[in-house]
């Protein structure tokens, strides 16, 4: 029990910092539907899936960026927010490697309360000439759940987090219960591209 809790507070500090926007005494994220970041068109779907692309520069040859990336994710993802992690996909030779995982987001953490949910995806990242494309997909939630490990709400990003399910039908603002997974969703992606951009450029 000391162990999950202590996941959760570490993954907690790690997220809100990054929320886009002022966090307060309650742990309550404050975020801004106009901010382009997160409004509207910010979560891209294909062929009805959501999915996060980014695109990312190096300088270096093709073998020595793959041998980057694929020592970067068997490291980040053995962090304390990340529940499971396994490689599902590693083709050196199509430059291409896989990551199924399972991490937890923090909305709320109080003395009486802690608002979080599981978060499932899978992250892609293809190795080419002139840089790396890194591709989220897959993206699902798990919420509500007790500390026995029962899940009351498990639902796709399709049904959560797109501009129909997140904003109001005039798309000015967030819904209460579903904006906040938008947020978080959007900032994990970003936070994790960057940081392997980062690492590529060392």
């Amino acid at each position: 029990m000391g162990k999950y809790l202590l996941s959760i507070a570490i993954s907690f500090v790690a997220l809100t910092a990054s929320a886009g926007g002022v966090v307060d005494e309650y742990g309550k994220i404050f975020y801004d539907s106009n901010d382009p970041k997160y409004g509207v068109g910010a979560v891209k779907e294909e062929n009805g899936k959501v999915v996060f692309n980014y695109d990312l520069s190096c300088d270096k040859d093709s073998e020595s960026a793959y041998k980057i990336v694929e020592a970067w994710m068997r490291g980040r993802f053995v962090k304390p927010a990340v529940v499971e992690s396994k490689i599902v996909r590693n083709s050196k030779e199509k430059g291409i490697i896989s990551i199924n995982s399972t991490e937890t987001i923090v909305f709320k953490n109080t003395a009486l309360v802690t608002d979080f949910t599981k978060i499932i995806y899978t992250m892609t990242v293809s190795v080419q000439e002139d840089g790396c494309k890194v591709s989220f997909t897959d993206i699902s939630y798990a919420y509500n759940e007790n500390r026995d490990g029962v899940v009351a709400t498990f639902f796709p990003a399709e049904d959560w987090i797109t501009d129909k399910e997140a904003m109001n039908k005039k798309q000015t603002k967030f819904l209460k219960k579903t904006g906040k997974f938008r947020v978080c969703t959007i900032d994990l992606f970003a936070n994790i591209s960057n940081a392997l951009q980062k690492t590529l450029e060392e």
